[in-house]
């Protein structure tokens, strides 16, 4: 009676063991597939933001290189200047200074009467 009892307990034991077991077996799939869910989630963002990146990236590129032109074209208008402006200055001193002849002076505009 005593080796039945015995034999019973450890038979019990050995069940809930085997219960205990099975849940933690159950446990650690559930756990497995959120990370997996999350994991999918998070290499999607990841991915996300990786076209964001090239995007932003392509497009700071665009950006850099009109302003590459922008910066030639001034550079250009400003050696056309250095080069126009002594000789303009030179046909502006060489013209006759004449107020008679002048834009907006008395004998282009009579005054109204």
């Amino acid at each position: 009676n005593y080796l039945y009892n015995l034999m019973r307990i450890i038979l019990q034991i050995l069940f809930f063991q085997f219960q205990t077991i099975q849940q933690s077996d159950s446990a650690i799939k559930h756990l497995s597939k959120e990370l997996k869910s999350s994991n999918s989630i998070y290499r999607r963002q990841l991915q996300n933001s990786g076209a964001k990146m090239s995007k932003m990236q392509s497009e700071s590129h665009q950006y850099q290189q009109i302003a590459a032109a922008q910066a030639a074209q001034i550079s250009h208008f400003q050696w056309a200047a250095s080069k126009i402006m002594p000789k303009l200055g030179t046909v502006l001193r060489s013209m006759p200074f004449d107020p008679k002849t002048r834009p907006g002076s008395a004998s282009t505009h009579p005054p109204p009467h």
